[in-house]
């Protein structure tokens, strides 16, 4: 006969490790919707609307690939804000001179 400690870790292996990993796969989410860019917030968001697998899903890669977008889109308002930079250098130039 087992002990109750033994069926309680079967219990657990069986059916509660995924119950416990969806608690803290969800707690994680939610730390990346308040502290992730735009990108990773929403993805976070998205996640934490769907299925356990979707949620387990974000969190073993998600936060990685929305974190890149949200890398790319700041390298591109830099440097269209780079390009406005020069081009209003040069308008003013331009009305020196002009």
């Amino acid at each position: 006969m087992p002990t109750a400690a033994a069926k309680a870790l079967a219990s657990f292996l069986a059916t509660g490790q995924y119950s416990a990993r969806n608690v803290d796969e969800k707690a994680e989410a939610s730390k990346l919707v308040n502290d992730g860019g735009p990108e990773v917030q929403a993805a976070a968001k998205m996640a934490l609307s769907g299925p356990a697998g979707v949620l387990h899903d974000f969190i073993e890669v998600g936060p990685y690939m929305a974190d890149r977008k949200d890398q790319l889109a700041a390298t591109h308002v830099a440097q269209v804000t780079s390009l406005v930079a020069k081009a209003d250098a040069i308008s003013a130039t331009a009305r020196q001179t002009g």
